[in-house]
């Protein structure tokens, strides 16, 4: 290689190289200055063109530079851009384009009037500007608003629920509820000469059957004179826990809440134990549990002596065999008055020769019937028909197999006979 060509070669060494790229560099950021100024010149172009466009604006920010008060508002966009379409329609539109323009906003507005967008300011200085409401004007505003949405509610019609209760029945029955939820209180009561417990449970303003209940009486003979009572302050009964039992599935037997349990019994836990006490809110012992307390729940359908009792050893009259009765036999005399033990309809009435003579069978609630044997006669009954307890239904007499004039007298629970001396 000769020194000619070394030469060149040693002309593109890394030092030209750098120097070209620093006059690139150069030239480039003249360029880029130069783009700024000319920038800023423009905007500086646009925004004296928009001043003298609008004077107004130009006035309104001298003035409020002046002014001693300054206010803080919230721009409401929507009503500028509308002033500004406005203003832009009122100048480049015809009369007949602007009619089109206000047709054409009825279409979708309708004849409802925008609402007046009354934006909050806050004063920095005692004084007001004049070209600006006063506070006052504002707040009465908002004052008489308030009054015509108050006169607007109190127009309306009372609240109804769905099966038609004034709501304010409702918002009673939801403080009854809550009186119902908080703890039960007792009251001792010691029985008195003339007292019943229909008389007490009136006088404490409870049922007879709360009383019965929560004080698990099992026969009304235990209530004497000097026996101690406890009133509760709301209607419920008492529920013995048995082993096994929780606060929980208590509370689902009975359908209420156990919450709702444990505030009633004041309890701060849900641990309970076998034996103790429950009281249940408006839950009370069934009509039958308390007829059979009463002793009323059946009772003696004819007057006389009872000469056979339930279970006795009775002989056939025919055949001589030895029977257990299934009922009681009660002897008068032929035409003795028997009435009907419980109110139920009459399922069947005949004569049976062979057994019972004439009979009648009542059917009563809760799968009890009642049988009433060697009768003498009806007194103005048929099959089908309702009676009431007490109600007469035919005579004593002396028909079937007996060897006097006697009313046999049965009771069935589930077609089981069962003793009715009981209901006594």
């Amino acid at each position: 290689m000769n020194s000619n060509k070394r030469s060149d070669y040693d002309d593109m060494s890394p030092s030209n190289y750098g120097q070209d790229f620093n006059e690139k560099r150069h030239k480039l950021m003249k360029r880029l200055v130069s783009s700024i100024i000319l920038l800023f010149v423009a905007a500086s172009i646009v925004g004296i063109v928009l001043l003298l466009k609008n004077p107004d604006r130009l006035s309104i920010q001298e003035s409020q530079s002046i002014s001693p008060a300054v206010t803080i508002g919230i721009v409401n966009t929507d009503t500028l851009i509308e002033n500004e379409t406005n203003r832009i329609i009122d100048e480049k539109l015809s009369d007949e384009q602007k009619a089109a323009v206000d047709l054409t906003k009825e279409a979708f507005t309708g004849s409802e009037e925008p609402e007046e967008v009354i934006s909050d300011t806050v004063e920095l200085s005692a004084e007001t500007p004049a070209d600006q409401p006063e506070a006052g004007v504002a707040e009465e505003n908002r004052t008489n608003s308030g009054t015509a949405e108050a006169a607007e509610i109190n127009d309306e019609p009372p609240v109804q629920t769905e099966d038609n209760t004034p709501a304010e029945t409702v918002r009673e029955n939801s403080e009854n509820s809550d009186i119902q939820n908080s703890p039960v209180k007792y009251i001792e009561y010691v029985v008195e000469t003339g007292d019943t417990v229909n008389k007490i449970a009136a006088a404490f303003n409870v049922h007879p059957e709360t009383i019965v209940g929560v004080n698990r009486i099992d026969d009304i003979n235990q209530i004497v004179v000097g026996s101690v009572l406890q009133i509760p302050d709301r209607d419920g009964q008492i529920y013995i826990v048995k082993s096994g039992d929780s606060l929980s599935m208590i509370a689902y037997s009975f359908g209420m809440g156990y919450v709702t349990l444990a505030d009633v019994n004041n309890k701060k836990s849900s641990l309970i134990k076998p034996g103790e006490k429950l009281f249940i809110p408006n839950r009370m012992i069934s009509e039958e549990e308390f007829l059979l307390v009463m002793n009323s729940l059946f009772v003696i359908p004819a007057e006389g002596t009872i000469s056979i009792h339930f279970n006795d050893e009775i002989e056939d009259v025919k055949t001589g065999e030895t029977q257990i009765a299934k009922g009681l036999y009660i002897k008068n005399d032929i035409g003795t008055i028997v009435a009907a033990a419980k109110s139920g309809q009459i399922i069947e009435s005949g004569s049976d020769i062979s057994g019972l003579g004439k009979y009648v069978v009542i059917s009563h609630d809760n799968g009890y019937e009642s049988v009433y044997g060697h009768l003498d006669s009806f007194i103005g009954i048929e099959t089908g028909d309702y009676v009431e307890q007490g109600e007469q239904i035919a005579e004593l007499g002396f028909t079937g197999r007996i060897l006097e004039p006697m009313l046999y007298f049965e009771i069935r629970k589930d077609g089981i006979p069962i003793d009715p001396e009981q209901f006594f």
